[in-house]
């Protein structure tokens, strides 16, 4: 008998990965754009241009790139590609929360 965990992982990897990928992509996607037009965070004033370009792009680009690993994942990429843009998006998200805590 198999655990839950690795029936999840082989019904994950089966021929639904294409389809959730791609949802997971676009949903993703989805999310960017409403951080970058309706959920904006509004830079106080006074910041260097740098500055505030990275407390307003930052976490939009973070969404972005996690719809970049739903598209690589749904495209069975290799796991050193997954793994280096994950770090992308990480590392994204670290000068997102740095640029909001110096801001």
């Amino acid at each position: 008998m198999s655990s839950p965990l690795r029936r999840l992982r082989d019904t994950l990897s089966g021929p639904i990965r294409l389809p959730l990928g791609v949802a997971a992509a676009v949903l993703c996607l989805g999310v960017a754009v409403l951080h970058a037009t309706v959920l904006t965070v509004r830079a106080p004033v006074g910041l260097a241009a740098f500055h505030e370009f990275l407390v307003r792009w930052a976490h939009p680009a973070v969404w972005v790139v996690l719809g970049a690993i739903c598209l690589e994942y749904a495209l069975r990429a290799e796991r050193v590609v997954l793994t280096r843009t994950a770090m992308l998006a990480i590392g994204l998200y670290f000068t997102f929360l740095l640029s909001l805590g110096f801001a």
